[in-house]
C-alpha cells in the first residue's frame, strides 16, 4: 500500500489529479518495488481527506472526494 499525503492538493485541477497515481506507479515500476504486482493499493490524500484511491478491485479517480473503504481489502489481507 501507498498512501502519498498533499497538503495543497487544491492547488491541482481534480481533473488532473488522476495523473497523480500514474506517476505512483511508473515510480515504483521504475524503482522495480512492483515487478508485475497486482495488489496494489494507493490512496491520495489531501488535507482533509481521500481525493483518490486505485485498488486492485476498484478505482475512484475522479479527484474529489472518495470512499476509503475501498482501502479496507488490504488490511483484511494483512490482519490475521
Amino acid at each position: 500500500m501507498v498512501m502519498l499525503y498533499i497538503d495543497d492538493i487544491k492547488k491541482i485541477k481534480a481533473k488532473n489529479r488522476k495523473q497523480l497515481i500514474t506517476l505512483v506507479e511508473s515510480c515504483l515500476t521504475e524503482a522495480e518495488i512492483i515487478n508485475g504486482q497486482t495488489s496494489l493499493y494507493i490512496g491520495i490524500h489531501g488535507h482533509y481527506n481521500i481525493v483518490l484511491v486505485k485498488t486492485p478491485y476498484k478505482s475512484e479517480l475522479r479527484g474529489r472526494f472518495t470512499n476509503p473503504d475501498l482501502l479496507f481489502p488490504f488490511y483484511k489481507s494483512i490482519l490475521p
